[in-house]
Order: structure tokens, then C-alpha cells, then sequence
């Protein structure tokens, strides 16, 4: 059986402009196993393939809390009320 509780509690991303490309097709894993995504938004690279720093904060923002660090990055924290009840062990 495979363990699907598990949690990371941190996934940092900086992966120049395919912030939304990567997120797209993590949608689940952020949803049900990632509290914290910590990443930084650059528009021109964001532009480069085809997305804005808008449409990056939607995405994270389905399922996180999006505030700002000290070193200007974006931190996307889950909301805890969207979190899904522990599973029994």
C-alpha cells in the first residue's frame, strides 16, 4: 500500500518562467501534501511562456494563502480549512 498522507512541508521552486507550467501539473500534490511553496515571480520570464505573475498567484492561490517575503519572494501556505481530514493509520 502506498502512503498518501504524506506532507511536505516546504517545496521551493525557482525554475525561470515555468513556475505556471509546473504547477499546472502538480495541482493534486499541492492540494493534498504540500503546506508551504515558496517561489519567486519573474515577469519577463513568466511572459516567455505565456504566463503573468497574475495568473501564477491564481494558481497558487486555489489552495494557499500568498503573502511575500523579505527577499521579495512569493510564500503560498495552505489554507488550512482546505486541507483534507488525516487519513487513519
Amino acid at each position: 500500500a502506498t502512503n498518501s498522507s504524506f506532507i511536505f512541508p516546504l517545496m521551493k521552486m525557482d525554475i525561470q518562467g515555468y513556475e505556471c507550467k509546473a504547477l499546472d501539473g502538480m495541482r493534486q500534490l499541492l492540494k493534498n501534501h504540500v503546506e508551504v511553496v515558496e517561489t519567486e515571480a519573474t515577469p519577463a520570464f513568466l511572459e516567455a511562456q505565456g504566463c503573468s505573475v497574475d495568473e501564477m498567484t491564481s494558481r497558487l492561490n486555489a489552495t494557499h494563502h500568498i503573502t511575500m517575503n523579505g527577499e521579495g519572494e512569493i510564500v503560498a501556505k495552505k489554507d488550512q480549512s482546505q486541507s483534507p481530514p488525516p487519513e487513519a493509520a
